[in-house]
């Protein structure tokens, strides 16, 4: 099932209500102007309520890994560029990236990446441990490979 986002919902809200199909809904069993009108309100109503319940799915909650993640990509950026001077960018492989359990309240976050140096890209490895408890960072190290 494909998936309404959100900035979408106008435009194909419009669509729907112009319709010729809606249109005939809204034109059926309806006497005068007054009550087209208000059938035509109660089928908005309707559209909206239904692009809500489409698109309320979109707000999830990330992952605690996704979320360790998150938060240790820019505290271990400034580690590789303050420690073994990186001059832009920094990138993250993704496959590399491992979850490991500390304790309830904490994570490990251990991967590899590369960065940009004068004479090309190098790379590194690095152990960041995140507290989901206080949504803070400690513990990290970067190492060049």
């Amino acid at each position: 099932m494909a998936r309404l986002r959100a900035r979408d919902a106008p435009a194909r809200l419009d669509s729907f209500l112009m319709a010729p199909s809606v249109q005939s809904v809204v034109a059926v069993d309806c006497g005068t102007e007054a009550e087209k009108e208000k059938s035509m309100k109660r089928l908005i109503a309707m559209a909206f309520a239904m692009v809500v319940l489409a698109t309320a799915g979109t707000a999830v909650a990330q992952s605690p890994e996704r979320t360790a993640y998150r938060a240790c990509e820019p505290v271990v950026t400034r580690a590789v560029r303050d420690e073994l001077g990186a001059r832009q960018r920094v990138q993250f492989f993704a496959d590399s990236t491992r979850l490991e359990f500390v304790s309830n309240a904490e994570n490990k976050v251990r991967g590899r990446g590369q960065y940009e140096t004068r004479r090309g890209f190098s790379e590194f490895s690095y152990v960041c441990t995140y507290n989901h408890r206080t949504g803070e960072t400690s513990k990290i190290r970067v190492v060049q490979r």
